[in-house]
Order: structure tokens, then C-alpha cells, then sequence
């Protein structure tokens, strides 16, 4: 168990993402999500240091966020936590990373909590 360096909040929420690599499309699941990152559960993870491009839709709205970013982290398959990879966003409008931040605020505020 390791100490954690996070600077933004973050949510557990269950959300539909899109992820370009290169030329390979991918439909997958957002597991938590914060202004400067997401974790996508997937078996198949890229390699840390992939540049990768995220298509996200907050449920308070219909607009389709392009989001850059880059893999900072994977958790392969086998232990009791969902494998995947960690995403810091390295490209993002200031209005689409304000819309997450509010976002995550009012769903830990909802559930009274905060991290």
C-alpha cells in the first residue's frame, strides 16, 4: 500500500469512455475520475507512457469532451483490484477541465464525502 500524491479530488464513478490509441478505437469504462486524471478498467491496458486520446460525456451534459492524455500507470490482471490504467490528462480545455472539477465537487458533496 502506497501513500498517495493527489492533488485533485476524485470520484469513484461508472462512466462510458472512448479511448483512440494510434489507430485502435476502445469502448471501455471509467472507474474514477478527477480534473487531472481517470482510471479505465481494462484488460487491456497500453504501456505506461502511451499517449492516448478520451472521449468523455458527463451525465450533466451532452457535450463530448476530447481529452488528451498520457498513461502514468497500469494494474494488470490477477489481484483483487479491477485491472486497467491510470490516465493524466496532458491536454484539456480549462472549460472542460472546470466542468469535471465541478462535477466530482457536487457527486462528493451528494455523498458527503471527500478524499
Amino acid at each position: 500500500m502506497g501513500i498517495e500524491n493527489r492533488v485533485q479530488q476524485r470520484v469513484k464513478a461508472d462512466l462510458e469512455l472512448t479511448i483512440r490509441h494510434a489507430e485502435t478505437f476502445h469502448w471501455t469504462s471509467l472507474r474514477n475520475l478527477s480534473g487531472g486524471g481517470v482510471f479505465v478498467q481494462t484488460d487491456t491496458p497500453q504501456k505506461v507512457g502511451a499517449i492516448v486520446t478520451l472521449q468523455l460525456t458527463l451525465p450533466i451534459d451532452e457535450e463530448i469532451m476530447n481529452i488528451e492524455g498520457r498513461v502514468k500507470w497500469i494494474r494488470q490482471a490477477g489481484g483483487t483490484d479491477a485491472p486497467g490504467m491510470g490516465i493524466e490528462f496532458t491536454s484539456i480545455s480549462p472549460e472542460h477541465r472546470q466542468m469535471i472539477v465541478k462535477f466530482v465537487g457536487d457527486l462528493l458533496a451528494v455523498l458527503g464525502k471527500s478524499t
